[in-house]
């Protein structure tokens, strides 16, 4: 029960804190549709769409570990894909898997670890290892 309410809540969040950015997406991909735009415009409105979608991705993987400690990778995975899809109408699997990637590096703020079935989960990085590898 309290996933569904996670996830309304950071729709919500979303919804309100980017809806600028959003009406601007859907109105670029309105153009598109309609031929109205040329190639540099069409590479712009990839680059906001992309970073939209990442901040997205970012702010559930907070919001769930947040709630719970930890969160499984297959789950992120499709709960942030099935989520873009019917929030946005686009989101790729493998954008997803490379923004999770992306945010469980070395250096970032989470991690993939293994769990004691051997399933993959993503968790807050220990805060040591970000004070000892900086510099």
């Amino acid at each position: 029960m309290k996933d569904i309410l996670l996830t309304s809540d950071i729709l919500t969040e979303l919804r309100n804190h980017d809806q600028y950015e959003l009406d601007l997406i859907i109105n670029e991909k309105k153009k598109e549709k309609l031929g109205k735009i040329g190639k540099r415009c069409n590479f712009s409105s990839e680059i906001m769409i992309n970073r939209f979608f990442y901040n997205f991705t970012k702010q559930y993987i907070k919001e769930r570990i947040d709630l719970s400690g930890s969160l499984p990778y297959t789950d992120a995975l499709n709960e942030i894909v099935y989520l873009a899809q019917e929030k946005f109408g686009h989101g790729s699997e493998q954008t997803v898997r490379r923004y999770i990637n992306q945010l469980t590096c070395r250096v970032a703020d989470y991690q993939v670890i293994r769990d004691q079935e051997n399933k993959k989960q993503i968790i807050r990085r220990k805060t040591e290892f970000l004070l000892n590898n900086e510099g």
